[in-house]
Parts: structure tokens; sequence; C-alpha cells
């Protein structure tokens, strides 16, 4: 957080002085100051010059308490200088005086406009967890700033935080645009997919897959599984909650009712929510086919999967083995290949059966 504060900093009004314009001084004192003072409360006897040159030097040493002293003169001096009260407010941020600097980097916006600063406010108030003072600040950058993408990111998420399901999938769409083959954009749709499911049941059921979820990451696959089984005694319905526990259960080797969790999660799933309900289709279709199945399902399946969600290895890899347990030589060879030709490393087990696979059917 403090290298983006520091680093925005510099982008917005610079590193090397605090503002590009500079007054005169009145004649200096010849009376010495008391002993105790802190050389930069000596107010009269450095001109705006040498403050603003001290301040800047002390940015390039990150003495954040004389960047703060010095800026606090200039705008005293100068109370017009928005560039010294951003300074003095990033300098206060800097030193933990979180309020004390939000304060002064809103009054240099209310001097001088500046999408930057919004964005380090709105990111420091989401951190603060004030997500309604954030909301105003990155709306404010984004309509200064249209082509700021990482503003849209953040800003999609504190709408969804916010209940502004609707607002969010539209930063959504923003950053799609902008951004469309950053993997960021994606995993902004699969949390807001997640989050927009969330939102359709009792907070209670929703904690519950949380909390599943968590377990998940730390390995606790049966105290997880009893989290999304909690879950669905809330709501039955509550597709994510399906999905997740059809995929451990999978992992666990029950392959039959994680079938079932599976094709009870797929219907159930909003429009909203189709990245999640592809992940379902082709974990259905790739445990269809270890299963032994060869028909169309599986195939059908992970085809509906790849129109959502595009030929991700994973799915190229389910399709290859669907269309090889079918006997369509053609659409298995095609599969194979481009599984081998992604620019992702493959799992060692997928890529060795993809090329001995290719071998015996294209040799």
């Amino acid at each position: 957080m403090r290298r983006l504060l520091v680093g925005l900093l510099c982008l917005t009004v610079g590193c090397a002085t605090a503002s590009s314009t500079s007054t005169p001084s009145s004649s200096s004192s010849s009376a010495p100051a008391a002993a105790a003072k802190p050389e930069e409360e000596k107010k009269d006897t450095r001109s705006l010059d040498e403050l603003k040159a001290e301040a800047a030097k002390a940015g390039e040493g990150k003495d954040w308490a004389r960047v703060q002293s010095l800026n606090r003169e200039i705008v005293r001096r100068e109370p017009e200088n928005a560039d010294a009260m951003a300074f003095a407010g990033m300098a206060s941020i800097m030193l933990g005086q979180k309020e004390e600097g939000v304060a002064e980097v809103e009054k240099s916006l209310a001097m001088k406009d500046n999408a930057p600063l919004h964005y380090v406010l709105g990111s420091l108030l989401l951190e603060m967890e004030e997500p309604q003072r954030a909301l105003e600040h990155l709306e404010r950058a984004v309509q200064l700033d249209p082509g700021a993408v990482r503003v849209w990111f953040d800003l999609a998420f504190t709408r969804a935080r916010l209940g502004k399901m609707d607002e969010a999938f539209e930063a959504a769409e923003r950053v799609n645009a902008l951004a469309p083959e950053a993997p960021q954009t994606e995993q902004l749709y699969m949390f807001l997919s997640q989050w927009h499911a969330a939102t359709r049941v009792s907070p209670e059921a929703a904690q519950h897959n949380a909390q599943g979820l968590q377990l998940t990451t730390q390995g606790k696959q049966d105290e997880a599984i009893a989290e999304f089984e909690a879950a669905l005694k809330l709501e039955p319905d509550y597709a994510d909650a399906r999905y997740n526990l059809g995929t451990l259960l999978q992992k666990k080797g029950d392959k039959a009712r994680a079938e079932q969790e599976y094709r009870k999660a797929i219907p159930g799933f909003h429009e909203r929510e189709k990245l999640l309900r592809a992940d379902a289709q082709n974990n259905l279709a790739f445990l269809l086919v270890g299963r032994g199945a060869k028909g169309d399902e599986a195939v059908t399946l992970v085809r509906a999967a790849i129109a959502v969600r595009g030929e991700r290895p994973s799915y190229l890899d389910t399709l290859a083995r669907a269309c090889d347990a079918k006997g369509d030589k053609a659409c298995a060879v095609e599969s194979f290949r481009k599984l081998l030709a992604s620019s992702q490393t493959l799992p060692y087990e997928v890529k060795t059966h993809a090329e001995e696979r290719l071998k015996k059917l294209a040799p």
C-alpha cells in the first residue's frame, strides 16, 4: 500500500517540487528560535523556495514527518497550494494519521481535482472499512479518467460490496472492454458471479458456503463438506454450494454423489453466474468420461462450457477425452493438439495422456 501511495503521489504532483510556483517571503527575523523547536517551525527564516526545495528533498528521502510539516507550512503561506496540501495529506497517511491525511487530501481535491488521488483515497478508505466513502472517490476517478482499468476493477468490487450488483457488472463490462485478455478480468467476473450467488440466499447459507471454501483452501475437506451441506440444508437451490460440494466429493472419490450434485447445480445457476455453471458443466463432463460414458452428453456439456469461457486447457482436455471416448477421431485430434499448444504449463498426467493418444490417433 505504501509503495502505491508514494508512486501515485509522484505521478500526480511530481516529486521534484511541491508546487510549480513560488512567492517571495517577507524579510527574515534575526531573533534566534528556541532550541527545543524543530527546524521546520522556524517559519520566519526560510523563503518559500527554500521550503519547497527542502520538502522535495524530504520526499526523496521518505522523511514523512518533515514532508508533512514542511508542506503544512507551505500551505499556511499559500492556502490555495493544492499540491502542497496533497503532499501534506499523503505524508500524514504514511505516518499512520489516516483520518487526518484523508481530510487534507480531500481539501487538495476540492482545489484541484485529480483522478489518481481519488483512486488513492478510494483504496485507502476501503482498507479503513469505509466502502461508501471509497465509492464516491472511485466513481469520481473514473469520471476524470474513463480509461483507468484498475480503478474500474476496484469500483466493481466496491459496488458489489455495497449490494449494487447491476452497477458492479457494468463496471466489470468496462474492465472487459479495456483489458479483455487480462487474467484479472475473468477473475473479476468469477468473483462477481460468486457474490451474486451469495446475494440470492440467506446470509447464514452464504456464510456456510464461504466457510467451506476457506476450509477447502486449508485442506480440511471433511469440515468443508460439512459446511457446504449446512448451506444446502438452509438453501437447497444454492447452486454454488452444490458445485463446491460436488468438487470435493469428486476429489474424495465419491463420483456417484458428485455427479448428483453437479446435475442439481447446473440448472440452478443464474445467467450472471454462467462462469460458475460452465465449470460445473466441464466437471460433470470429465466425471462422465472417467466412468466410461461414450455418448453425446459429455461432449455437449463441455462444448457449452467452452462457449462461455473459451478454450481453457482444462476444458480442452475434457473435450479431447470426451470426443475420444465417443469415437470422434477428428474432434479428439484437434482438441489434443490445441491442448498441447497451450501456452500454459500442463499437469504431467494431462500432457502425457494427450501425447500418447495423439500418437495412436494421428501417427
